[in-house]
C-alpha cells in the first residue's frame, strides 16, 4: 500500500460495528523507518493517524486544546471490532471511543477490551494520496 509517497505494510485490519455504522482500520508499517500509522475507512472519508506517545484518558469535555489546537466533540460510544493480523490470529472484543475534530484534524481515544487508553492524531486525507 502506499500512503503519499512512502511504501506501507497493511499489519492488521480491524472492522468495528456500532448499530448500523461500519468501519475500517488497517495498521500501516515501514519496516525501514519503524514507523507506524493507521488509516480509518469510514463512509467516504479516509483519515491517517500516528499514535502518541501518551495514553491519558478522554476529559470529557465539548472542547479540548492539544497542543495549541482547538478540537471539539465529534463523536463517542461502543463498538465490536474483530481483527485480521498479518501474522497470528485475530482478536475480537469491544473498544469504546471519544473523538475530537478541528477542521480536517482528528484527535481520537480509543480503548480496547476496558484496557488502557490509546491517543492518536490523525488527519482526513485526499484519496488520492492512498493507492493499494
Amino acid at each position: 500500500m502506499r500512503y503519499r509517497d512512502a511504501q506501507l505494510m497493511v499489519e492488521r485490519t480491524l472492522r468495528f460495528e456500532n448499530g448500523d455504522e461500519r468501519w475500517i482500520e488497517h495498521r500501516l508499517s515501514d519496516d525501514r523507518l519503524g514507523r507506524s500509522l493507521w488509516l480509518e475507512i469510514q463512509d467516504d472519508r479516509l483519515t491517517v493517524y500516528e499514535r502518541l506517545p501518551t495514553g491519558e484518558p478522554p476529559s470529557g469535555e465539548p472542547e479540548i486544546v492539544h497542543e495549541g489546537v482547538a478540537f471539539r466533540l465529534a463523536e463517542q460510544g461502543r463498538a465490536t471490532y474483530r481483527s485480521q493480523e498479518r501474522a497470528g490470529a485475530g482478536k475480537q472484543g469491544e473498544v469504546e471511543y471519544v473523538e475530537y475534530a478541528a477542521g480536517d484534524q482528528r484527535l481520537a481515544y480509543e480503548r480496547f477490551d476496558a484496557g488502557p487508553w490509546e491517543l492518536s492524531l490523525g488527519r482526513v486525507v485526499d484519496p488520492s494520496d492512498v493507492a493499494v
